[in-house]
């Protein structure tokens, strides 16, 4: 994926900070990732990509509904420099692709991934 790519999700107001987004108290507010990931699992699948090494992951494109629900089925991660860490998070990018029909990511140095969520 281009940086320019990347860079017109990082430059929207609809792009928040993975985690912070999740975890950010919002009192009547659900907070999902894809098609009902619940807060819960969406915290503990990001904590996992930023414990594989990720340097940022971010929400993008949320979508914000009058019943108090805010959706992202888009994700934008940012890959470390480290060969291990970057193979151990494109593993964890490819269940979702492959589980969606899409080829697997190669690692061809790209700065960023992006990951469409069910």
């Amino acid at each position: 994926m281009s940086d320019s790519f990347a860079q017109q999700f990082l430059d929207a107001p609809d792009t928040r900070e993975a985690l912070g987004w999740l975890n950010e108290d919002t009192t009547g507010m659900q907070r999902f990732l894809g098609e009902g990931l619940p807060a819960q699992q969406a915290r503990d699948f990001v904590q996992g990509l930023y414990d594989a090494g990720a340097k940022q992951v971010w929400v993008v494109k949320i979508d914000s509904y009058d019943d108090g629900m805010e959706n992202s089925g888009k994700m934008l991660i940012e890959l470390p420099d480290d060969t291990e860490q970057r193979s151990e998070i494109l593993l964890k990018a490819d269940e979702i692709n492959l589980s969606q029909g899409f080829d697997p990511i190669e690692d061809e140095g790209q700065r960023y991934v992006f990951l469409m969520l069910d």
